[in-house]
């Protein structure tokens, strides 16, 4: 049995109510400190988006953690150059919000965080910008590089110059954006390191990206890092295929009630 809940929540960053969903197991309702896998949504996808294309709810009901997911538009989890502040709205508000509401945990050994597409590098992104909130990430066929998508490929340009500025095609490589970037950023800061695992369909069009990304981790030293890969291309029907396997992966990771 769960409690499944879509409302929606003021955000100090946005300034406005947003909308956010939570799903927490009936045994874990009324608790403090409930470990939870905080899910990013993809482009042009809402709060409801795993709900309705996965089957996160019953899958959910075998786990001892919870689950949270809020909006953040296109963004790419940023503090957008023309729009609104997600990433603060994201990283910030939204568990703030979580622990004073549900009673779910801050503690970094508490909190995963997962995503696809957008938010397969939103997973990514956030849990290597702030390695002392998340114990672990997973990207389900993420944009992995979004410098080559964004500035070689030339891909949703509107979305760049919303998102990063007008000159993002200047500014978006090795900055605080770009994963790779990120991830020496955490090996100089020599801090615990979120475990990673990527995940991606061999039919998918960011397979190449992937595949590159992953070359990248295989060959640095000190990560906790594993890849998967099957048939499968970029929809929904592979994710909800591999959401087992990551929400096992999380359960044994996290510090479950």
């Amino acid at each position: 049995q769960l409690m499944t809940t879509v409302d929606r929540f003021f955000s100090p960053a946005l300034g406005e109510d947003t909308p956010y969903m939570v799903v927490i197991p009936d045994h874990l309702v009324g608790e403090t400190s409930i470990p939870y896998v905080h899910i990013v949504h993809g482009m042009t996808d809402d709060v409801t988006i795993w709900l309705r294309f996965t089957r996160l709810e019953s899958l959910l009901a075998a786990h001892g953690y919870a689950a949270a997911l809020t909006f953040a538009e296109n963004s790419y989890y940023t503090d957008m150059a023309h729009g609104k502040r997600y990433l603060s709205a994201v990283a910030d508000d939204f568990p703030s919000f979580l622990a004073k509401k549900y009673g779910f945990s801050l503690a970094r050994e508490n909190r995963v965080i997962m995503g696809n597409s957008m938010g397969g590098y939103g997973a990514f992104k956030l849990a290597l910008t702030y390695p002392d909130r998340y114990r672990a990430a997973v990207s389900l066929s993420g944009v992995t590089d979004i410098v080559y998508r964004f500035v070689d490929c030339g891909f949703w340009p509107d979305h760049g110059a919303a998102n990063w500025g007008d000159d993002y095609r200047e500014t978006l490589p090795d900055s605080p954006s770009d994963l790779y970037r990120l991830v020496s950023d955490v090996e100089n800061a020599r801090v615990p390191r979120p475990v990673l695992r990527q995940i991606c369909g061999t039919d998918d069009y960011l397979y190449p990206d992937n595949l590159r990304f992953r070359d990248f981790m295989l060959a640095r030293d000190g990560w906790e890092y594993t890849y998967f890969e099957d048939k499968g291309a970029h929809w929904w029907d592979f994710w909800d295929r591999v959401l087992p396997d990551v929400l096992d992966h999380f359960e044994s990771i996290l510090k479950t009630k």
